[in-house]
C-alpha cells in the first residue's frame, strides 16, 4: 500500500481529502445559499453628534423576519439602532431620554442603567454591540403589517461621530454577521 492509500481512522487517505474538499466547498458557498430568496439593502451615512438619522421601512409584512447591521466606516463612531413602530414620538425622543437620564441622576442612580429600560420602554428592539467589535447587529420577527422607523445613532453612553454602513435584511439572517450582498430591493428609505 503506497502513502496515499494509507488508511486514517480506518478510511483510505483519498477519502479523507475528498472529505475535507467537500466540506470546504459548503462553507464557501454556504452565505449564497443563505440569502436565496432574501431582500438585502446597504445604505451609508454620517452621524454627527447628538443627531438621530431615521429610515422608514414601509410595509412590512408579518412573519417576515427582518435582519440590521450598523458598522462604523471612520470617525470613532459606536453606533446604536433601534426599531419603533409608526407611533414612535421621534420629535421628542432625544429630549425623553435625556430626561430619564436626569431622573435617574437625582435618584442617585447610574445614568448608564437608565439606557437599557428607556430602550425596552420605547423601542421594539435595539442593540448597541452585538456585531463585530462596537457594530450593532438585530434581528426583529414583524408581528404586525405596517410601516416601521429605524433610528441610526451613536450610543447614548457617549458622544461619538462618523461615517457608518447599515445593511439591512428581510429573510437574510447572513446580514447579522456582515456577509450580505445587496440584491438592489429596497427596504428602507430615509425619512
Amino acid at each position: 500500500m503506497n502513502k496515499l492509500m494509507r488508511p486514517v481512522f480506518g478510511m483510505p487517505r483519498g477519502w479523507l481529502a475528498s472529505l475535507v474538499l467537500a466540506l470546504s466547498l459548503l462553507i464557501g458557498i454556504g452565505p449564497a445559499l443563505a440569502q436565496d430568496g432574501g431582500k438585502v439593502q446597504v445604505l451609508r451615512g454620517r452621524v454627527e453628534p447628538k443627531s438621530d438619522i431615521f429610515y422608514v421601512l414601509p410595509d412590512l409584512k408579518r412573519g417576515e423576519t427582518l435582519h440590521v447591521y450598523l458598522e462604523a466606516t471612520s470617525g470613532n463612531l459606536d453606533p446604536f439602532a433601534a426599531l419603533g413602530d409608526a407611533s414612535l414620538l421621534r420629535d421628542t425622543l432625544r429630549e425623553d431620554f435625556m430626561a430619564e437620564v436626569d431622573l435617574a441622576i437625582a435618584d442617585g442612580r447610574d445614568p448608564l442603567e437608565v439606557i437599557p429600560e428607556f430602550s425596552n420602554e420605547v423601542f421594539l428592539v435595539w442593540d448597541d454591540d452585538s456585531g463585530k467589535g462596537y457594530a450593532a447587529a438585530f434581528e426583529f420577527a414583524v408581528p404586525a403589517d405596517g410601516d416601521y422607523q429605524l433610528l441610526v445613532t451613536s450610543t447614548p453612553a457617549q458622544q461619538t461621530f462618523g461615517d457608518y454602513r447599515l445593511t439591512i435584511g428581510l429573510e437574510a439572517p447572513e446580514v447579522l454577521i456582515g456577509q450580505a450582498v445587496p440584491t438592489g430591493d429596497t427596504i428602507a428609505v430615509l425619512d
